[in-house]
C-alpha cells in the first residue's frame, strides 16, 4: 500500500512576476509524494486562487482522503474521491509517476498512447513591470512564438508597454 506525503514548499522565482495589483518573488507549491517500498511518485500543484484554492486548502483535501489512499485507492478511484482541481491533479500525477517507475513503462504508454507526446506550443508570460524591465523580459523571451503580456499598470503606460513588446518580439503572437 502506498504511503502519502503532503508537503507545502516555497520556491523562489527566477524573475519577479507582476500582474496588476502585485508582484510575486516566490510561490508556494503543494508537493505530493506516493511511496511504495523503495519507489516514489511525485506530483505538485500551486492551485487556482480565483477558484479559492490555496496550498493549505489543497493539503487539507488530500489529508482528508489519506486513509483511502493508504488503504489502496488508486488513480481511478481518485476521480470520485476529490473534485477536479489542484489537489486531485497533484495526486493523479504522483500516481502516474509511481506506476511508471514501478513498471518501467513510460506514462504515455501506460495511458495507451501510440507514440510519445510531441511538444505543444504554449504562451509565455511577460509580466507587468517598468518599461525597461518589460523590454529586458522581451529581449530574453521574445523568441517564443506566443507571448501573454500582463498589463494593468496604474501609470498610464500600458500602450507603451504593448508597443515595446511588439517592437522586441515582432514575430510573436501577442
Amino acid at each position: 500500500m502506498p504511503k502519502l506525503d503532503v508537503t507545502i514548499i516555497n520556491r523562489k522565482l527566477h524573475h519577479p512576476f507582476g500582474i496588476s495589483g502585485r508582484v510575486r518573488y516566490d510561490t508556494d507549491l503543494l508537493e505530493v509524494t506516493l511511496t511504495e517500498e523503495t519507489v516514489s511518485g511525485r506530483g505538485e500543484a500551486s492551485g487556482v486562487s480565483y477558484l479559492g484554492e490555496t496550498v493549505t486548502t489543497m493539503a487539507a483535501q488530500l489529508n482528508a482522503i489519506r486513509e483511502q489512499i493508504e488503504a489502496g485507492a488508486d488513480r481511478v478511484a481518485l476521480q470520485s474521491l476529490l473534485p477536479a482541481g489542484g489537489a486531485r491533479s497533484a495526486l493523479d500525477a504522483a500516481f502516474w509517476d509511481l506506476e511508471a517507475k514501478k513498471t518501467s513503462i513510460p506514462v504515455w504508454q501506460g495511458a495507451g498512447l501510440e507514440s510519445p507526446p510531441t511538444p505543444l506550443t504554449t504562451a509565455f508570460t511577460i509580466s507587468l513591470a517598468s518599461l525597461d524591465e518589460m523590454v529586458t523580459q522581451t529581449q530574453r523571451e521574445g523568441h517564443r512564438p506566443i507571448l501573454k503580456v500582463k498589463l494593468g499598470g496604474k501609470d498610464g503606460l500600458d500602450i507603451d508597454r504593448a508597443r515595446l513588446v511588439r517592437t522586441y518580439a515582432p514575430k510573436a503572437i501577442l
